[in-house]
């Protein structure tokens, strides 16, 4: 085990507001997601068709999403402009129509950066700025979606990514005093239990691959879970309960110390996602033909 010295900032925050005050330069990104998550209320109504077969894949996979096409065109706007540099704003920000939000949400959920890239290169924007200000812009939608599949998540799930919408976890959590840990997506906040000794992106089992980075004094707090297999790393915070939903990126956030401590040690997050999805945003009250045996959750 290895160890570094202690940390500045011990606990988080856990508001954006008192996140912002101490950390002033990460002021742009906090109020984006602000926006994101007052986004997120009134929670969108949505209907979700899943497709049949193998549910060892998310359940967003190969999904169709129904949705209110101009609320989400309109949102869409709204945080591409509120991201915009300050010169693209003064020649005016161009309103998006339904189709082209549709094709920047699908791109988003399924973390599709080709498709990303080319609709950067199309609208003529940064493509790293575009990418990821849309996983903000399709936050609010993705924590529809895992409430409304909350109750088709297969028991057991023991994969590495998310089993709502196939991201990788942002950080682990060793909950209550039993320590159990449980992974927490950044994207649409779900949990689900995974086992302490293995590694979510390769599936490692061996003690002797596995290792792990702490401060100290922070032992039993705050951990970086390591492989040496893949190179591959995941935070572990240890929490009496869940972390609520609006908090979970601003923990991502907070402990980024155990970010850094990482890659200064070679260690790394996965560039790839964990599967190639696919899913089709339609307008709410469109349900495509049901002869494919898609199973339909309804608002």
């Amino acid at each position: 085990m290895h160890r570094t010295a202690p940390a500045r900032n011990r606990a988080p925050r856990l508001t954006l507001a008192a996140t912002e005050a101490a950390n002033p330069e990460w002021a742009p990104w906090l109020r984006l997601l602000g926006r994101a998550q007052a986004a997120a209320s009134p929670s969108w109504a949505i209907d979700i068709g899943i497709a049949p077969g193998d549910r060892a894949a998310p359940l967003l996979h190969d999904a169709v999403v129904a949705l209110d096409l101009d609320r989400l065109a309109h949102w869409t706007t709204e945080l591409l402009a509120a991201a915009a540099p300050e010169e693209q704003v003064a020649s005016g920000i161009q309103a998006i129509g339904g189709p082209e939000s549709i094709e920047l949400m699908e791109a988003a959920i399924a973390l599709d950066t080709d498709r990303l890239d080319a609709l950067a290169e199309r609208r003529d924007e940064d493509a790293h700025r575009l990418a990821a200000t849309m996983q903000l812009v399709a936050m609010p939608v993705l924590l529809a979606c895992r409430t409304r599949l909350a109750a088709d998540i297969p028991r057991g799930w023991g994969r590495g990514f998310c089993p709502v919408c196939g991201a990788w976890p942002a950080f682990a959590e060793m909950r209550g005093l039993e320590r159990e840990r449980r992974a927490r997506c950044g994207r649409c906040a779900c949990d689900w239990r995974f086992d302490v000794l293995r590694c979510p992106y390769c599936d490692e089992r061996e003690h002797a691959q596995l290792g792990g980075l702490v401060v100290d004094g922070e032992e039993d707090t705050r951990r970086v879970d390591t492989c040496k297999r893949c190179g591959g790393y995941l935070k572990s915070l240890a929490t009496l309960l869940p972390v609520p939903t609006e908090q979970v990126p601003i923990v991502d956030l907070e402990s980024v110390e155990l970010d850094l401590i990482a890659t200064e040690r070679g260690f790394a997050r996965p560039d790839a996602p964990a599967v190639a999805m696919r899913v089709r945003i339609c307008p709410r009250g469109e349900i495509v033909a049901q002869d494919d045996g898609r199973k339909w959750l309804l608002t």
